[in-house]
């Protein structure tokens, strides 16, 4: 005991998830609890242990008890719809020397703000802290208030709220002037359709210090240019930004230009504007230059239906130094082959390659070309394009330079009718240093048993594999 309690840290992670090995959810709890208490007393790391969603306060509570000395832990009880408020009290009152915390109770629909507040005043301490609450419906900005005394220390924060709808810029103030001292920040406020433009200006006072950044407000309707025009200059010194406004339909190129300070710095850099349709060619001309010195980039804009084949082409001449890439411009339906060996130039040096561009419908076997010539340093390659209905057995012979260095291919050419055994014939012999295979060719009705027997030696030493060839009559 002695030599235990001397040890400097203890890690403690237990994972709540779907099981049916445990009838008797609380005392099953009990029985953890004392299970833990012993773990802690050899100083194992990482236990993890799963019951029933059945669980309620009183298990929790059992739980807690035995975690008086933790310093760092990690809580799931995702989805345990029986916990509540009470149990959140336990929890607080129990870590009194915890500097590291990791609470997922998301889909706990009964906590409420009472029980923010009685995490937060106990975690005043804390440097570490992950929350995640998405979908607890009841919790408003009085439990962001509640929480944003424990954050003044914290180095690292990640807070998801997503779906939480009674959260507003209220909430995000008090956020914000907590997160002084944050280097590496993680928001997740999808779908909290009330947060406006002032709800980002407050946040980004604690964006100054973040090296590391992840913003989510997808789906929140009221953001316009103005928001990102506040958050742009204060992520100067950032070099991991990753930020989603997708379906933040009154975004335009506006807000593209104002993220351009942001992104000065960055090496790693992943932006979703998916659905914001009022973005065109001219966001991706000034927002290309900024991206020059990334080595690894993901931009979606699918369904941004404005940007056309000039758009990609300002992309690819300004990413040739990315190692990772991943775009996404399914649904752009003015985007040709042009366009695609355009955006192929930024794939030269690269070795994870991901090309989306679903639903193009004037992407053709010359497209494919581009991108045979394009990945032949790719160890990485993932290629989906479904429902571009041109491409053919001639396509996929074009991509079989691609796919020789591969060690990972994910290929999908669903309801790409015109491809036959030919173009699995044609895929199948390059693949054979893979050790992970996803197929998609659903509704390519020509395909046979010889196109199966083709993709044999794409198979002979993977690890992992995944087809899916349905037919639906």
């Amino acid at each position: 005991m002695d030599r235990a309690c001397a040890h400097p840290s203890f890690l403690l992670f237990i994972r709540i998830c779907d099981s049916t090995a445990l009838a008797s959810c609380n005392l099953a709890m009990y029985r953890i609890a004392t299970v833990v208490e012993l773990a802690l007393l050899n100083m194992r790391v990482g236990n993890q242990v799963r019951v029933s969603q059945h669980v309620t306060d009183r298990g929790l509570q059992a739980i807690v008890d035995a975690m008086q000395r933790a310093k760092c832990v990690g809580l799931n009880f995702s989805r345990c719809k029986h916990i509540s408020d009470v149990g959140l009290q336990a929890l607080g009152d129990a870590l009194p020397l915890a500097t590291s915390v990791s609470f997922n109770f998301s889909g706990c629909d009964r906590i409420t703000d009472a029980g923010l507040k009685a995490i937060g005043l106990a975690l005043q301490q804390v440097t570490t802290v992950n929350l995640d609450f998405c979908h607890c419906y009841e919790i408003t900005d009085a439990g962001l208030q509640a929480i944003g005394p424990a954050l003044q220390q914290a180095t690292s924060v990640s807070l998801n709220l997503s779906g939480c709808e009674d959260i507003t810029d209220a909430g995000l103030q008090s956020i914000g002037c907590a997160l002084q001292h944050t280097t590496r920040l993680t928001l997740n406020f999808s779908r909290c359709d009330h947060i406006t433009d002032i709800g980002l200006a407050t946040i980004s006072h604690g964006l100054q210090q973040a090296t590391s950044v992840s913003l989510n407000f997808s789906r929140c309707y009221l953001i316009t240019d103005a928001g990102l025009e506040a958050i742009g200059p204060t992520l100067r010194q950032a070099t991991n930004v990753s930020l989603d406004f997708s379906r933040c339909v009154r975004i335009t190129d506006s807000g593209l230009i104002a993220i351009r300070p942001a992104l000065q710095q960055a090496t790693h850099v992943s932006l979703n504007f998916s659905e914001c349709t009022r973005i065109t060619d001219a966001g991706l001309l000034f927002l290309g230059p900024a991206l020059k010195q990334t080595t690894s980039v993901s931009l979606d804009c699918s369904s941004c239906d404005r940007i056309t084949d000039a758009g990609l082409h300002c992309i690819g001449l300004s990413l040739q130094q990315a190692t990772s890439v991943s775009f996404n411009f399914s649904r752009c339906d003015h985007i040709t082959d042009a366009g695609l060996q355009d955006i192929c130039l930024s794939v030269n040096q690269a070795t994870r390659v991901r090309l989306k561009f679903c639903f193009c419908d004037h992407i053709t076997d010359a497209g494919m070309q581009g991108i045979g010539l394009a990945l032949q340093k790719a160890t990485n390659v993932s290629l989906i394009f479904y429902h571009c209905a041109h491409i053919t057995d001639r396509g996929l012979q074009a991509i079989r330079p691609a796919l020789q260095q591969a060690t990972n291919v994910n290929l999908n050419f669903c309801s790409c009718v015109l491809i036959t055994d030919a173009g699995l014939q044609a895929i199948g012999p390059a693949m054979q240093l893979t050790s992970s295979v996803i197929l998609c060719f659903s509704f390519c009705e020509r395909i046979t048993d010889v196109g199966l027997q083709a993709i044999i030696p794409a198979l002979q030493h993977a690890t992992s594999v995944s087809l899916d060839f349905l037919l639906l009559y």
